[in-house]
C-alpha cells in the first residue's frame, strides 16, 4: 500500500474512534454496528449495519468484493468479561453472564485487504450518573472474529 493509503487507513481508524466516543458520550446511545470502508478509488464510505449477527459476515464480504475495498473499520459495542473460564459455562455468550461478571466495551477492528486484521482497539464503557463514558482505547490482539471478514 502507498503512504496515502496508509494515511487514509489511519484516518478511518481515528474517525471510527471519534464516532464511537460521540455516540456513547454526547448522544448517550448504544452504538449501531458501523463500517467505514476505504474503496478502490480511495473514497471513504460509511454504512450502519442493521442485520442479524449471522448475516453480517456474508453481506460484508460481498460488499468488500463489489467495491474492491482496500480496508475497512468495523465499530461495535459488545459485552466483555475477564472470567474466560466461567464464560465457557455460557457457551461464550458473555451477554448471558451475570451483570457482575461482564462489562460493556466499544471495539474498533481495522482490516486491510491481503493483510487481515491490522488493529483491534477496545475501550470500556462506564455508566457514570446515568451517562455513558468511554475509557481509554487500548490495543488488543485478535486473530479473527466471527463477525469481521479478513479475506476478500
Amino acid at each position: 500500500m502507498t503512504n496515502i493509503e496508509e494515511r487514509l487507513i489511519d484516518n478511518i481508524e481515528h474517525a471510527a474512534k471519534r464516532g464511537a466516543k460521540y455516540n456513547i458520550e454526547a448522544l448517550n446511545e448504544e452504538l449501531l454496528p458501523t463500517l467505514l470502508i476505504l474503496t478502490e478509488n480511495n473514497n471513504v464510505e460509511v454504512a450502519t449495519i442493521q442485520l442479524e449477527k449471522e448475516q453480517i459476515s456474508p453481506m460484508l464480504k460481498q460488499y468488500l468484493v463489489d467495491t474492491q475495498a482496500k480496508a475497512y473499520a468495523l465499530i461495535l459495542e459488545a459485552w466483555s468479561t475477564v472470567f474466560i473460564e466461567r464464560a465457557k459455562d455460557y457457551d461464550y455468550k458473555v451477554r448471558d453472564m451475570p451483570l457482575d461478571d461482564r462489562f460493556e466495551v466499544a471495539n474498533v477492528i481495522v482490516v486491510k485487504r491481503d493483510t487481515g486484521i491490522h488493529k483491534y482497539l477496545t475501550a470500556r464503557i462506564l455508566d457514570v450518573n446515568d451517562r455513558r463514558q468511554l475509557q481509554k482505547w487500548e490495543n488488543g490482539t485478535v486473530k479473527e472474529t466471527q463477525i469481521c471478514v479478513t479475506e476478500w
